[in-house]
């Protein structure tokens, strides 16, 4: 049975660095070798599982189905691409069972990968806007204006309201062993901070203001019926916390743009808002239309035509702002990575 979980694990590993490989360097992660790691695993699985290991299955196929569905999810809410979720697909094939036995939780375990790779999405982020900042400070100045004080006051409102009730999830519905994991906890707060990095990103100051209400009114009325215990020490942390992250977020979005040179523009590519707005003006068919700054908003072989052409027209420009690529792959990679060594210690 050791052999065969080995195996696995050497199929994951293989699959899973040539995926991270091919997503740095080429941006994508192909289905051939996403479906020759399937096929190699669902194999191993039939002999695992069929001989050794059934009583493991039902903690495997729970786990499996925990991150096909996250995938599927994730890709819906268009966080990742296509790639990624099918990514987590092969991971949910790979890990042998027994191993989630060896975490806290083992119906779920699977969830802690996820919350792993967004921890080192997170810290990626910090280091790399700090190393940026270091070599050019002029970068990371803010400007003061009334409009941003209004919307550093939303995020606010938003950012330490959804703190709260995120600490609340966790000390209500996973109480015991994870909580008493400080490396665990410190993910998953990182896990969250960088979802509420991406959702304050582009959303409107009045729907942040209206998240920031309901989210403080729900946070009230849990404390009003005793669900929440208030502490001075825990809410001041919280609320520091939440004023740290305000201008992390602002300084760290301007290290997602890049200007490019508009004839080395390729399909796959993504606008920024203000370089979609800008095309607006000219009279060029077939430009982009969504600043959505998401995947929905990749280029197409005909758009990329048309900016090549809107170039040389009267609005045209030399150069365009794109959003930068995050090759994910590598930190599922690494999620997946550090979920192995700490099961394997099992």
């Amino acid at each position: 049975m050791l052999i065969i979980e080995y195996v696995l694990c050497l199929i994951l590993l293989v699959v899973l660095a040539r995926a991270t490989y091919t997503d740095f360097y080429a941006g994508k992660i192909y289905n051939s070798t996403l479906l020759r790691g399937c096929v190699l695993s669902l194999a191993a699985d039939f002999i695992y599982y069929g001989v050794w290991a059934h009583r493991f299955f039902p903690v495997f196929l729970s786990n499996f189905l925990l991150l096909v569905l996250t995938g599927i999810l994730f890709y819906a809410l268009r966080i990742w691409a296509a790639g990624d979720s099918k990514l987590l697909f092969f991971i949910g094939l790979s890990i042998p069972g027994r191993w989630y036995t060896f975490q806290p939780f083992g119906t779920a375990s699977s969830f802690a990968i996820l919350v792993y790779a967004f921890s080192a999405a997170f810290l990626w982020l910090v280091i790399l806007g700090g190393w940026r900042f270091f070599k050019d400070p002029h970068i990371g100045k803010i400007r003061f204006s009334v409009v941003q004080l209004k919307r550093w006051l939303a995020i606010y409102l938003c950012f330490s309201s959804l703190i709260f009730l995120f600490r609340f999830f966790l000390s209500y519905f996973l109480a015991g062993s994870w909580l008493q994991n400080w490396l665990f906890q410190q993910a998953m707060n990182s896990f969250f901070l960088l979802f509420l990095l991406q959702f304050c990103a582009r959303k409107p100051v009045s729907r942040l203001f209206l998240l920031g209400c309901l989210g403080w009114a729900s946070v009230l009325l849990l404390m009003f019926f005793h669900k929440i215990v208030f502490s001075i020490a825990l809410s001041s942390s919280l609320l520091c916390w939440a004023l740290l992250l305000i201008p992390l977020r602002l300084v760290l979005h301007r290290f997602c743009y890049q200007s490019i040179p508009t004839s080395s523009v390729k399909p796959g590519q993504i606008l920024s808002a203000s370089t979609v707005l800008d095309m607006q003006k000219s009279r060029v068919r077939g430009l982009p239309q969504l600043a959505t700054e998401d995947l929905e908003a990749r280029l197409s072989e005909s758009e990329t035509e048309s900016i090549r052409r809107w170039e040389f027209s009267k609005y045209g420009q030399s150069t365009i702002t794109i959003v930068r690529k995050v090759p994910f792959a590598i930190f599922i990679f690494a999620g997946t990575l550090f979920f192995l060594i700490a099961g394997g210690k099992g």
